[in-house]
């Protein structure tokens, strides 16, 4: 039996919070987004922090939902 890791909204908003991204659990993957771009571009250190992050999640051992992945992939462009 193959287990799967699956990444839904409820951790990807707490993956975030761990690495400093300051959201709630009510904000809405939009918003979520949006604090991220802009808590990204403050320094240096949080934009490694977020790249690593989305290396950690763009692993093929991890199955991410598709809304979620859709937040991901704007992340790795912006």
């Amino acid at each position: 039996m193959m287990i799967v890791d699956l990444v839904d909204e409820v951790d990807f908003k707490e993956m975030l919070k761990n690495s400093g991204v300051p959201i709630t659990d009510d904000m809405s993957l939009e918003q979520v987004q949006l604090e991220t771009i802009q808590w990204k571009a403050q320094s240096e250190a949080f934009s490694i922090k977020l790249n690593a992050l989305i290396s950690e999640l763009s692993d093929d051992q991890i199955t991410v939902l598709p809304d979620v992945q859709n937040v991901i992939d704007y992340l790795k462009t912006h």
